[in-house]
């Protein structure tokens, strides 16, 4: 009897295995060498695949945010305005005087003027006070948010700050105005009061002038008489 080696018995038996065991591996075969091949296709050429995608900016994203921001300004202004003021008062004096058997009055009128510039510095502060609204898209609801308010903000504290400018534009007009009308009229009366002193006080030298004038014209019209 002729002996088989064990070796032998075991390969025959390894090629005795079913059919369904081969069509097994090769349907395993074929998935992994499938997903080896969409691995490779996902990575791309040049490796771009393992990249992370790139950040979306501010205003396109697919969040959107609306905001209303309040804001807060002032705005001043100085101004120094020049009041020219005058005022006048008449003053007369009259004086007689007899040379011989001549006598001449002489009447002298001349008016006082007085003049004064007032100064006055003027200062206006306005407030200003504004809202504003804006709606920006960002990647998340938290930086649309603040995009948002940002944007609101800086819009609301420019138009407070122009509605401050002008504001106190209209204010210092006004105020000037006032100033004017006001310290025109006061200056006035001092000035007037003042012409009416300086007249009051002129009046004993007009008088003076007047009896010195009236003396040369009587000696002038006694000499004439003589002749």
């Amino acid at each position: 009897m002729t002996r088989v080696p064990l070796f032998a018995l075991r390969f025959a038996r390894l090629r005795r295995r079913p059919p369904f065991v081969l069509v097994l591996v090769l349907a395993t075969a074929a998935m992994v060498g499938a997903f080896l091949l969409v691995g490779g296709g996902a990575g791309g050429s040049g490796g771009k695949g393992r990249h992370p995608p790139p950040p979306q900016f501010v205003g396109a994203g697919p969040t959107r945010a609306c905001v209303t921001a309040h804001a807060t300004s002032s705005a001043s202004r100085t101004m120094t305005i020049r009041i020219p003021v005058q005022a006048g008062a008449p003053v007369s004096a009259a004086a007689r005087a007899t040379v011989g058997r001549v006598s001449v009055t002489v009447t002298v009128s001349k008016r006082v003027v007085e003049r004064v510039m007032v100064t006055r510095r003027l200062f206006a502060r306005q407030p200003g006070f504004a809202s504003r609204r804006a709606c920006v898209r960002a990647s998340t609801q938290q930086a649309a948010h603040i995009a948002a308010l940002n944007k609101a903000y800086q819009a609301a504290v420019a138009a407070a700050r122009a509605g401050a400018n002008k504001d106190v534009v209209k204010a210092i007009a006004e105020l000037e105005a006032h100033v004017r009308s006001t310290t025109r009229s006061a200056a006035q009366r001092m000035v007037q009061a003042r012409a009416r002193a300086a007249a009051a006080a002129g009046h004993e030298a007009l008088a003076q002038e007047a009896l010195a004038k009236a003396t040369a014209k009587a000696r002038a019209a006694n000499r004439s008489r003589k002749r």
